[in-house]
C-alpha cells in the first residue's frame, strides 16, 4: 500500500473513532455496576466490575497501521496510563516495549471490545524527558469527546510538545517546552494552558492568546463547571494571589495571597466554591491544609487543617477525598464539605505509578478518576497497611468512603481508576 493511501486509511479510522457520541440522559450508575480499569504488573490493561467480578483484558497488541512504528512491533507490547473518553467507550494508553531509557513509545487509541490499536503519536528512540516518572504521554480528552489534547515528545525528541488531535485525525502543535499544564473548559470551547510562567488561552477557532499574567506559583488553571470562571495565580499589583477571572469579560478578582505555591479546583456542582491548598514553604512536597473559598465574596473556610498531598472532589460535590500523612505511610481520608467531618479510611503505600498520580494530582484528576460516579467509593493501586504491616504486593483496591464496608481487593496492579459511566458531553 502506498504511503499516501495508508495515511488516508488511518485518517478515516481515527475520524470514525473520534466521532462524537452523545447521551442525553444522565444516570448515576451504582458503584457495584461500575467498572475499574487497572494496569497489571506486566503492563497489560484490564477492566472489571468494582466488586472484583467480570474481568476482561483490553490490550493484546494488535495495532492498525503498525508500519508507522516498526520498533514497537518487534517487542512484547506493554501498556500504561489508560485514559478514557468522557463517554467511557474509547481509551488511549501509552504503549512501549521495555522500561529501558532508549525506547520507542506510542499513544494507542482503542475502542473496546475490539483490542485493535490506532497509533496517534509515536516517539523517536532517544533521551527526551518523559512527562512525569513512568509517564510517556499526558492525554486529556475534551469534555465533548471530539478532541484529544496531548503532551508528548516532539518529532525531533528535543522537547515536550502540547498538541491537539481533532476528529479528522489532524494534529496541531500548540506550544513546546516543559513544564506544561492545561485544562479544558467543560463546554470544550477553551483551553487554559500554563506554559512555564505564562498563562495562554486557546479558543474554539484554535487562536492562541497570552493573558499577560506570568506566575510559577501554581500548576494547573481551573475552570468552573459552567465554563464562566477561570482560576489561576497572578500579581494584580499587591503581590501574587489566587485570582478568578470572568472568561467572557476578562474581569479579575484577587482572593487569597500565594507566597509559595497553590493548587485548586472548582466544585463540580457549585460554581461559587473553590477548594484550595497552599504549600507552607517552597521546600515541602505537601500542602498545609485544605480551604474552601467562595468565589463571589472571597470568604475562606478551613475544611481540613492537616498536611495534604492531594485532593479530589466527589462527583456530587458533597465530599473531598484527601491523601494525608501518617507516621510511616499515607492515609486516605474523606471530608464532608458541609460539616468538615473527616473519615479516615486506610493507611497505605501507593504504587510507584500511583505516587506519580498523587504528586501531580491537580493535572491527573482531570484525566483519571479515583471516585465512583455515585460518589460512594474510591479506587487506587498500592499496598494496604494494617496494624503496621504492609501487604506484600501492589493491588487495586476499592474503598467504601463511609468506612463501614471492608475494602475490596481486585487484582495485582500498578494503577487503578474508575471508568467513566457515559454521562455524555456537558
Amino acid at each position: 500500500m502506498r504511503a499516501s493511501a495508508l495515511i488516508l486509511v488511518l485518517l478515516v479510522v481515527i475520524g470514525a473513532l473520534f466521532a462524537p457520541r452523545t447521551d442525553a440522559s444522565h444516570v448515576v450508575v451504582p458503584v457495584d455496576q461500575q467498572r475499574v480499569v487497572y494496569v497489571s504488573p506486566d503492563y497489560a490493561i484490564f477492566i472489571m466490575l468494582s466488586d472484583g467480578t467480570d474481568r476482561d483484558r483490553i490490550t493484546t497488541g494488535a495495532p492498525i497501521g503498525g508500519v508507522l512504528a516498526q520498533p514497537l512491533l518487534q517487542e512484547t507490547p506493554r501498556f500504561t496510563w489508560p485514559t478514557w473518553s468522557p463517554d467511557g467507550r474509547r481509551l488511549v494508553a501509552s504503549r512501549f516495549s521495555d522500561l529501558g531509557r532508549r525506547q520507542v513509545a506510542a499513544l494507542s487509541l482503542i475502542e473496546p471490545p475490539s483490542s485493535e490499536e490506532t497509533f496517534l503519536q509515536v516517539s523517536r528512540r532517544g533521551g527526551v524527558d518523559r512527562v512525569a516518572d513512568g509517564t510517556f504521554h499526558f492525554p486529556l480528552w475534551s469534555p465533548d469527546g471530539e478532541q484529544l489534547a496531548l503532551i508528548a515528545p516532539n518529532d525531533s525528541a528535543t522537547a515536550l510538545l502540547l498538541s491537539v488531535i481533532g476528529g479528522d485525525g489532524g494534529t496541531v502543535g500548540i506550544t513546546a517546552g516543559a513544564p506544561i499544564y492545561f485544562t479544558w473548559s467543560p463546554d470544550s470551547t477553551l483551553m487554559a494552558i500554563h506554559h512555564r510562567d505564562r498563562l495562554l488561552f486557546r479558543d474554539r477557532e484554535g487562536e492562541l492568546f497570552d493573558a499577560a499574567r506570568p506566575s510559577i506559583r501554581y500548576r494547573v488553571p481551573a475552570i468552573s463547571e459552567d465554563s464562566v470562571t477561570l482560576a489561576y495565580v497572578a500579581d494584580l499589583g499587591d503581590g501574587e494571589e489566587l485570582v478568578v477571572r470572568t472568561i467572557a469579560t476578562g474581569e479579575e478578582r484577587g482572593l487569597i495571597p500565594v507566597r509559595t505555591e497553590a493548587a485548586f479546583a472548582f466544585s463540580p456542582t457549585d460554581t461559587d466554591s473553590l477548594a484550595v491548598v497552599v504549600r507552607p514553604s517552597q521546600l515541602p512536597t505537601s500542602y498545609g491544609g485544605l480551604s474552601l473559598v467562595e468565589v463571589t465574596t472571597g470568604e475562606q473556610r478551613m475544611l481540613f487543617d492537616q498536611t495534604v498531598y492531594g485532593f479530589w472532589w466527589s462527583p456530587d460535590g458533597t465530599k473531598i477525598a484527601l491523601v494525608t500523612s501518617g507516621p510511616d505511610s499515607f492515609i486516605w481520608e474523606v471530608v464532608d464539605v458541609a460539616t468538615g467531618e473527616a473519615t479516615a479510611l486506610t493507611d497505605f503505600i501507593p504504587s510507584t505509578d500511583f505516587t506519580t498520580y498523587i504528586q501531580f494530582f491537580d493535572q491527573f484528576a482531570l484525566s483519571q478518576q479515583v471516585w465512583s460516579a455515585d460518589s460512594t467509593a474510591i479506587t487506587f493501586a498500592g499496598r494496604m497497611v494494617v496494624d503496621g504491616e504492609e501487604a506484600p504486593e501492589d493491588v487495586a483496591w476499592v474503598l467504601d468512603v463511609t468506612g463501614e464496608r471492608p475494602p475490596t481487593t481486585l487484582a495485582d496492579a500498578e494503577l487503578a481508576f474508575f471508568v467513566p459511566t457515559g454521562s455524555g458531553p456537558r
